[in-house]
């Protein structure tokens, strides 16, 4: 299972937010690109290619998950520098 839902549309492209309860390999972009809409920059699954851009654009912002002790782990991250100048280009 795969839920998204769009935060902002610039240019052509719509940035996702998106929650994967469990995950599988490749689960977001082939998910994305069965339902017509793949990944900026994601050659292997036929998304469109973004100047200034050398990979796809997917960007793990947020991961949880309940830890062995029972507590729940929860880690952030920024977006990268390179994904923040192609966003920022659009």
């Amino acid at each position: 299972m795969t839920r998204f839902a769009p935060v902002e549309r610039r240019g052509g492209f719509t940035l996702l937010e998106i929650e994967i309860p469990t995950g599988v390999m490749h689960q977001i972009r082939a998910h994305l690109a069965f339902i017509g809409h793949p990944l900026a920059g994601d050659a292997l699954y036929g998304g469109p290619m973004l100047a200034g851009l050398d990979r796809h654009f997917l960007h793990a912002a947020r991961l949880a998950f309940a830890h062995p002790d029972g507590s729940r782990a929860r880690y952030e991250s920024a977006l990268p520098p390179d994904l923040a100048a192609a966003l920022a280009v659009l």
